[in-house]
């Protein structure tokens, strides 16, 4: 070894080498190659024309940065002391402000509204809007849980391609 280097996240949306997270996100990145004995790991950033290690061991933290549209170049390898061989992979963490990326799929936003215990005899209004017929919830229907959905697709920002 090392066979099979990968490099996992807990956070935020992966597609190939591209992470994505949200702003100011803590994420936890997870590397792991197949290897007897076991390899060493170093992450290494780069910046500009320059790489430095910044880490050594398997698990690498990083405190996505407060700006959006930030990327920032990664890069795991491992080494395994007994055959010399070493593997490397590259990956980019990008920044978003946006957020829930990984539900590009479910553009709808859902409501969850719990009617409350009525058995009590309070009269609990369900909209502050004049509702035709009445104002409280009977019988079973105060057990269920209404889901609402509002469709609604969010803008996604313009990308300037020059």
């Amino acid at each position: 070894g090392p066979y099979g280097l990968r490099v996992k996240s807990d956070k935020g949306l992966n597609i190939g080498a591209v992470f994505t997270v949200d702003v100011g996100e803590v994420v936890l990145f997870d590397c792991s190659a197949d290897s007897n004995p076991p390899n060493t790991y170093s992450w290494i950033q780069r910046d500009d024309n320059t790489t430095q290690v910044i880490k050594y061991g398997p698990h690498l933290e990083v405190v996505s940065d407060k700006v959006a549209q930030k990327t920032a170049e990664y890069m795991c390898c491992a080494f395994n002391n007994v055959t010399g061989k070493r593997d490397e992979t590259h990956f980019t963490v990008v920044v978003m402000s946006v957020g829930h990326e990984s539900a590009l799929d479910d553009f709808g936003i859902y409501e969850f509204i719990t009617f409350p215990d009525l058995t009590s005899g309070s009269r609990m209004s369900v909209s502050s809007q004049s509702v035709p017929g009445p104002d409280f919830v009977t019988g079973q229907d105060m057990l269920n849980t209404v889901y609402e959905v509002i469709q609604h697709i969010p803008e996604q920002p313009e990308q300037d391609h020059q």
